[in-house]
């Protein structure tokens, strides 16, 4: 899930002191897949090169699969 990464983390820490705690996460969390889901949409129409990752993508891969693309390894 995108909030178990790192870099979003802090975004839990602000919502208990909102409002509406709940929905605040959950509106943040729609706009995320939203908003991925339209530059996912763009990158295909374009044939642009993407890499999709999950929770158990380790760095190393990513940039093996950069290095790979742009023809580094």
């Amino acid at each position: 899930m995108f909030i178990d990464r790192d870099h979003p983390r802090g975004m839990e820490d602000l919502f208990p002191s909102l409002s509406d705690p709940e929905q605040a996460r959950s509106k943040t969390l729609d706009n995320v897949v939203n908003t991925s889901n339209h530059y996912l949409q763009q990158a295909q129409q374009h044939g642009v090169q993407y890499f999709i990752r999950n929770a158990s993508t380790q760095l190393e891969d990513r940039l093996a699969n950069v290095e790979r693309h742009f023809g580094l390894r």
